[in-house]
């Protein structure tokens, strides 16, 4: 079994000079801001992250957010690609909560 050490303490600081907070982590997701966006850490390049937003996460919201983001990022030497979407629903069946990625690479950044 292979461990993978992530840098939540760097992630924690981009995330706290952008205004933003962590409300929950899992596995090598953090959950920013009662999940208005997801930042996914990379394994096979550390100094990269990803971010996937909300469906609900309005236009200029998301690219304000976005940018903010990348700052503090490049400041840290940390590369932060904006990887698409995302939307959760509750499965009231057995309590869990579904997560669909919706794939659109550069989403708010080139609009």
């Amino acid at each position: 079994m292979e461990i993978n050490f992530r840098s939540i303490g760097v992630a924690r600081e981009i995330i706290n000079e952008s205004g933003l907070e962590i409300t929950y982590a899992y596995d090598d997701l953090l959950f920013i801001e009662n999940s208005i966006l997801i930042m996914k850490f990379n394994d096979e390049k550390p100094s990269v992250m990803g971010i996937y937003f909300s469906t609900e996460c309005d236009k200029d919201t998301g690219k304000d957010l976005f940018y903010k983001l990348k700052e503090a990022a490049t400041q840290r030497e940390i590369n932060l690609e904006s990887l698409g979407r995302f939307s959760l629903r509750e499965d009231a069946e057995n309590e869990n909560v579904k997560i669909e990625f919706i794939e659109e690479r550069g989403v708010f950044i080139n609009s």
